[in-house]
């Protein structure tokens, strides 16, 4: 038995053992997929579905041959095999698990999404013994709403939602309301600003009814985490049409969490970017102080985003793209050559103060990330800095609203560095187009029978500039 790292190692063992010995051999051979498989099989065992999955997902995607060997050959025997012992309870945590894991700042997008596909194929084989029981199905589509907005593929999300609707009547009502923050959220990704205002003020305005049906039974509460929430959703969408109530949208639902968790610092990145939209200098400095740990020079702020690396709230790579928005807006003309230095390499830089940042630059919003970069080596006369992060733009894979971020972004750095060319405005009039082949009524509203760039711009440029 041997153990093997290297791609195609098998192939070597088997061309050696043949020129020696003139005939085929049976080779038994092992790596960390192994273990990873048995891990699988072991937790499935002990009913532990998710377990079960996120080993399952180690032995199947790593770089080795026995994951693909596994990806190809086991992966689909362990399916027949979760299929026949899968039960109410097993696959009720595992939905629990990973309803926990869409909210966590550590979270992989990549494993959430083959953890929701898995789990709803494995949907169809569990027997509910009752209605009650149904009610986690809601709970899985909430979650698959989550992990697709996080990828970037709006009309999945959007099925999701529309998925989730027939299993309300097992459901409270204010599990009811989470499903339609993500139907807002994906609206704004579609560019359906107007949309998503509408939706998100009704959701408000709903649960304020609630909250007055709650004073009449005395059942108040000093602050409603899940209202600040819906605040937060609408000073988004506020926040795209530019308008000035995101502001205050903003402030009364920081007024309703605690400062320090999840949905705190997610808001108050919002009210960051509308400042720095707003080019409001003084607001930015105020929030981000307390965003970046009370550090106000680049440098710490740099360290503190490094930090984040393994902090239990803030994600790293936004709190990167918060960081990187403001200097570009406000700080790009002062930078000490140095501190620039330290943002033109970015990965290394964080690498350097915490080693724990290495193999986190994955994923959304990493687009947004080397667009600023190369934004503010543009803005500072450093063509060969920008040229780079621009064909390392060029180069991303992307797909429905990414693409439109990836194109947009090659756009609006050429234009910047004044050479715009007709073949950056075609892609990017492509990619819009083709994220809206399937809403031809909103292209005809948005754009009419020609889709201009100036009309492209008016949708996408507020939400990714």
């Amino acid at each position: 038995m041997s153990h093997y790292t290297e791609p195609l190692y098998t192939e070597v063992i088997r061309e050696r053992m043949s020129a020696l010995c003139g005939h085929r051999h049976i080779l038994f051979l092992y790596d960390d997929a192994d273990t990873c498989f048995t891990q699988a099989r072991d937790a499935l065992e002990r009913d532990e579905l998710y377990h079960c999955l996120q080993n399952l997902y180690d032995a199947t995607h790593g770089e080795t041959e026995a994951a693909e060997f596994y990806n190809k050959v086991w992966e689909p025997q362990m399916r027949d095999l979760m299929e026949k012992k899968v039960n109410v309870r097993s696959f009720s945590q595992a939905v629990k698990e990973l309803l926990q894991d869409t909210r966590s700042s550590h979270r992989d997008d990549s494993k959430l999404l083959y953890f929701f596909q898995r789990l709803e194929a494995l949907a169809g084989h569990v027997r509910f013994q009752n209605p009650q029981e149904k009610a986690v199905m809601y709970d899985l589509y909430d979650a698959g709403a989550s992990v697709y907005n996080h990828a970037g593929k709006t009309p999945e999300a959007d099925q999701c939602s529309e998925m989730s609707k027939q299993y309300y009547k097992y459901v409270g009502i204010d599990r009811m309301f989470s499903i339609r923050n993500k139907e807002s959220v994906s609206l704004c990704d579609s560019f359906e600003y107007e949309k998503a205002r509408e939706l998100a003020k009704e959701t408000v305005a709903a649960y304020e009814m609630i909250m007055e049906v709650q004073e009449l039974f005395r059942v108040k509460e000093k602050k409603s985490l899940d209202y600040g929430k819906h605040l937060s959703q609408l000073g988004q969408c506020y926040a795209y049409l530019e308008d000035k109530q995101a502001e205050e949208c903003f402030l009364d639902a920081l007024s309703c969490m605690d400062p320090g968790t999840a949905d705190y610092v997610i808001t108050e990145s919002y009210l960051l970017h509308y400042y720095a939209e707003r080019n409001d200098r003084e607001k930015y400095e105020k929030y981000a102080k307390e965003y970046f740990g009370n550090e106000t020079s680049p440098e710490n702020q740099m360290m503190m985003i490094a930090r984040f690396a393994e902090h239990e709230v803030i994600r790293m790579k936004f709190a990167s793209y918060v960081f990187l928005k403001g200097i570009y807006r406000f700080y790009a003309d002062t930078l000490s050559a140095k501190q620039a230095d330290m943002i033109y390499c970015w990965e290394n830089t964080m690498k350097e103060m915490n080693k724990a940042t290495a193999g986190q630059w994955k994923g959304h919003p990493m687009l947004l990330i080397d667009k600023y970069i190369a934004l503010i080596a543009a803005k500072r006369k450093k063509e060969g800095v920008a040229n780079q992060y621009l064909e390392k733009i060029r180069k991303s894979e992307a797909d429905g609203i990414l693409a439109v971020i990836r194109n947009h972004a090659i756009l609006t750095i050429r234009r910047l560095q004044g050479v715009p060319s007709g073949e950056d405005e075609a892609l990017c009039r492509e990619s819009v187009i083709e994220m809206f082949k399937k809403k031809k009524e909103r292209m005809a509203e948005l754009m009419g029978e020609e889709v201009s760039i100036a009309a492209i711009d008016k949708v996408v440029t507020y939400t990714f500039r």
